[in-house]
């Protein structure tokens, strides 16, 4: 049965998760850059994008537990199981990679900082851009192709940049 509280919950549950999403990368972010500027606090960042993912994650479940308590039609439920999961790929992929710079400890070249300084930038932007996203597509308006658009934009800078 279709239950229209618990379908707020779920639209208010995936904003909150984006939001801790964008933590997650903006932490990842502020990471990087400390490692490249040879500051130790990107240590306790690296450990920061863990616990943060993980709040993510708590949030995603409450999300997966409220779809399957009735949260929206049947059909459309799937789809928010797969926006979730989508988005919550992103904490996935920069906890992933501050993994690597905290274990690994890559020595970059002098010519590549500028760039990921750049890319940690237009991640920034597109976190921003994807929970305006978000927000639009829950309120039902019909703009949100021009956040979609934004966000292809930042990537194809992206992709630019690093190659």
């Amino acid at each position: 049965m279709f239950n229209d509280k618990k379908a707020a919950e779920v639209e208010s549950l995936l904003i909150e998760h984006v939001k801790k999403i964008r933590a997650v990368v903006l932490e990842g972010n502020e990471m990087l850059g400390d490692f490249l500027s040879a500051d130790k606090q990107f240590k306790q960042e690296s450990y920061e994008v863990h616990k943060l993912e993980g709040e993510a994650d708590v949030i995603r479940s409450e999300i997966g537990k409220r779809l399957l308590e009735g949260a929206f039609l049947a059909v459309y439920r799937t789809d928010y199981y797969d926006i979730v999961d989508r988005i919550d790929r992103i904490a996935n992929h920069t906890e992933l990679f501050c993994d690597f710079i905290f274990l690994t400890r890559p020595s970059i070249p002098s010519f590549m900082v500028d760039p990921l300084r750049e890319i940690c930038d237009l991640n920034h932007k597109t976190m921003d851009s994807l929970l305006d996203f978000v927000k639009i597509f829950i309120e039902g308006k019909e703009d949100f192709y021009s956040k979609k658009e934004e966000i292809q934009k930042y990537e194809e800078i992206v992709d630019k940049t690093q190659f």
